[in-house]
């Protein structure tokens, strides 16, 4: 492996990490989970890059109203792309997707939250001590 190689995080970027929800509710974990894509992937960049050209066409819609409601609709298109997968029943497709999204704003905060967290796709995973944090003398370990 060259010294090139370990900045090589393409393939990691398109691998998501699975999240689970927390109950709107209760505050509590559920048993429900999404899966997320990194901001770095293909998929998002793709989206985000299909979005941009789309924002010319957008500009030029002179309805008012219309022109928000596509605006609208193409950040959810965006960030519907780093949604990889979900535990619902429904079939986890882009039309699905943004209609989940756009009813469960929470969501879209925790999915963007997740995908623009560069460590948790990139970090490799630390070992842990065998022995625990070590006291020094007249120190307090919290």
């Amino acid at each position: 492996m060259s010294n090139m190689d370990k900045y090589k995080t393409r393939d990691r970027a398109s691998k998501p990490i699975r999240v689970n929800l927390i109950d709107p509710g209760t505050g509590r974990p559920a048993d429900d989970w999404i899966e997320v894509r990194s901001s770095l992937s293909d998929e998002f960049l793709t989206a985000r890059d299909n979005a941009m050209q789309l924002a010319a066409e957008i500009g030029s819609i002179k309805d008012l109203e219309a022109r928000k409601a596509q605006v609208k609709f193409n950040g959810l298109r965006m960030k519907a792309a780093l949604v990889a997968g979900w535990s619902f029943e429904e079939e986890c497709n882009e039309k699905n997707i943004i209609a989940f999204l756009q009813e469960a704003p929470q969501i879209q905060d925790l999915v963007i939250s997740i995908a623009d967290d560069n460590a948790a796709f990139f970090m490799l995973p630390s070992t842990p001590s065998s022995n625990g944090p070590k006291k020094k003398s007249g120190s307090v370990i919290r």
